[in-house]
Parts: structure tokens; C-alpha cells; sequence
């Protein structure tokens, strides 16, 4: 619990996107839910082939890794949603489908 209260209030994830020939290849930062990927991929980037990929560490050292759940999942109950597995606000799920919903201009 003491690793986890010396974490910071605010982290940047590195997003990356990759577009090719009708392809986009996507990597999200920790363990997404799924909802987010099928987001991204049926939602936002829906003109393109789509491959998402989580790739487990945030990329930011001092926030670690973990599951992001959807904002529905909170209150649900499992451990995907408690601080020790997920780190990160209610809102990053939201927060990292708007950044890709700007780099897709929609």
C-alpha cells in the first residue's frame, strides 16, 4: 500500500498510432478493457483495419501498470477495479478514447 500512495496523482500515457494502407495499429497503455478496444476499433477507427494492442506498463515508470477499466465497471465489484490493480481515475478510460479520438480527427 505504500508503493501504490507514493505513486503520483497525475501521469502522462504514451498513446501510439500507426496508420498504413487502410491499417491502424494501436497500443493503449496497461491492461484495457475490452469495451475500450472495441471503442476504438467499431467507434473511432472504424474506416480503418484496426489492431489494438495493450502493452502492459503505462511507459510512465512512476505509474506503473494495471487494468483500465470503463467507467460502467466501477461498483461492480472484482479486483480489476481496486487501487492495487488499477491505479488510475475513474476517467482514464475516457480520457485515453478522447486522445485517440482527436489523433482520428473525429
Amino acid at each position: 500500500m505504500i508503493e501504490i500512495a507514493a505513486r503520483p496523482k497525475d501521469c502522462d500515457f504514451p498513446l501510439t498510432g500507426i496508420f498504413l494502407n487502410g491499417a491502424a495499429m494501436l497500443s493503449v497503455p496497461g491492461e484495457p478493457f475490452v469495451e475500450i478496444g472495441l471503442e476504438l476499433k467499431k467507434m473511432i477507427f472504424n474506416d480503418y483495419h484496426t489492431m489494438i494492442a495493450g502493452h502492459g506498463p503505462t511507459g510512465n515508470p512512476q505509474a506503473g501498470g494495471g487494468y483500465i477499466p470503463n467507467a460502467f465497471n466501477y461498483g461492480r465489484g472484482g479486483y480489476e477495479t481496486e487501487g492495487r490493480s488499477n491505479p488510475f481515475s475513474k476517467s482514464a478510460s475516457e480520457r485515453i478514447l478522447n486522445a485517440y479520438r482527436k489523433l482520428a480527427g473525429r
